[in-house]
């Protein structure tokens, strides 16, 4: 894949996402688009009404603004996740931490004051995309890093239980329904939109790559 023009840009991302890249399960991101402010005018607010060459379009009256993903296909992104240095030793993941394994408990450092010269995962950016989340298909929630289990005997024949890393390993069977609660999860640690309120996200398929440190 090429390489990215100019400065290449950060994406931040949780402690269980970074683990899940790692696992070789995740492939896939959404993140939610930021809604124009409303116009003091008419105080309509901005409704999306399309995804066309690479941009979201909203409409407020007659009035339309376009907003483009902060990533788009092509590019190539740094991780920025939480750390910790230590002097004369590589850098410590939060990601990686094994509780003990230190002589004391690290003071982690926020994901963006991590520099992509000391960051360890590059996306190579396939596809991003506008769409609402409950849009999310079974395909795409099994990029989201939903884990497929063994079928179990409580299921149909050729179906499936699937994983929720997230919400203490719950098991349900379906894909969509594990995403759904993983959103959950997410909306709760960091905040958001609901699930119920169906808000628009960037959808951005990825290609990891674990450079050398």
């Amino acid at each position: 894949m090429p390489p990215s023009k100019g400065r290449m840009k950060p994406i931040i991302l949780t402690m269980s996402e970074v683990q899940s890249i790692l696992a070789g399960n995740k492939r896939s991101i959404r993140r939610i688009v930021e809604p124009p402010l409303v116009p003091r005018e008419t105080q309509e607010p901005f409704l999306f009404k399309s995804w066309e060459d690479g941009m979201a379009i909203f409409k407020s009256g007659s009035e339309v603004i376009y907003r483009r993903p902060q990533h788009e296909a092509g590019e190539t992104v740094f991780v920025q996740e939480s750390f910790v240095t230590n002097p004369g030793a590589p850098v410590t993941f939060k990601a990686d931490y094994v509780v003990g394994s230190l002589k004391r408990e690290p003071k982690w450092r926020p994901p963006s004051r991590l520099t992509h010269v000391k960051s360890r995962l590059r996306l190579h950016v396939k596809e991003v995309r506008a769409e609402q989340v409950q849009s999310i298909t079974a395909k795409d929630a099994i990029l989201e890093g939903i884990i497929e289990l063994a079928c179990s005997i409580s299921v149909a024949p050729g179906e499936f239980d699937y994983v929720v890393l997230s919400d203490s390993n719950k098991r349900v069977y379906s894909p969509i329904e594990a995403y759904r609660l993983h959103w959950g999860h997410r909306f709760k640690e960091i905040g958001g939109l609901p699930w119920e309120r169906n808000p628009l996200v960037w959808a951005m398929t990825f290609e990891p790559e674990v450079v050398q440190q």
